[in-house]
This record gives C-alpha cells, sequence and structure tokens, in this order.
C-alpha cells in the first residue's frame, strides 16, 4: 500500500487499513447478495457502480479514492487489486488457498 509523505500510521492503524481492504474484497468474492457481474475475473470493474447498487455494504473504500477493482485467480486463489481513478494499484489482496478467507 502507498502511503503519501507525511501521513503516520501507527502498527495499529496499518492492521486497520489493511483489515478494511480485506473486509472489502472478502464482500466482493463472497458476499452472498453481489450479483455475479461484479465478479467477473480480468477485468476491470467500477468500484463506484458497485457501491451505488449497495450502499452501505462496500462503500468504505471511497476514501482512498478507490473507483475500480480487478479480480485475477490463479491455480488456488484469487487476488483483488483495488485501483484508483488514475488506474493505480493501492491495494492488492490475497486470498489464501486453504479456505474462503484472508490471512491478518
Amino acid at each position: 500500500m502507498t502511503i503519501k509523505t507525511g501521513n503516520y500510521l501507527t502498527k495499529a492503524g496499518k492492521q486497520s487499513v489493511i483489515k478494511i481492504f480485506q473486509n472489502a474484497a472478502y464482500q466482493i468474492l463472497y458476499g452472498n447478495y453481489i450479483d455475479e457481474k461484479f465478479r467477473i475475473e480480468d477485468n476491470v470493474i467500477d468500484y463506484i457502480e458497485l457501491c451505488k447498487k449497495y450502499t452501505n455494504n462496500v462503500d468504505f473504500l471511497l476514501k482512498y479514492d478507490i473507483r475500480y477493482y480487478r479480480i485475477i485467480s490463479t491455480e488456488c486463489n484469487y487476488i483483488i487489486q483495488f485501483l484508483n481513478s488514475g488506474l493505480k494499484i493501492v491495494c492488492g489482496v490475497e486470498t489464501i488457498p486453504e479456505g474462503e478467507g484472508f490471512e491478518n
């Protein structure tokens, strides 16, 4: 994750930010209510459109300038790359192969 010069996060702060991104990724991949069109692999998907449809459940990344995301799958896991309005990767979240979940 890129942190701008002048922003200082404590260890607990970093863990909180990581957990926010992990929760969003988990909702996108495993949320029962999320439409399949928001789970298409290898496409850049509009995060704003997802937020408009599922308002309070996934909109917590907007404060980090998240505009798009992309789901990439490998043999045994998924990687969700969150992109800003300039299509630069802000954060990538990788699932663990042993089950549905994310490493803390």
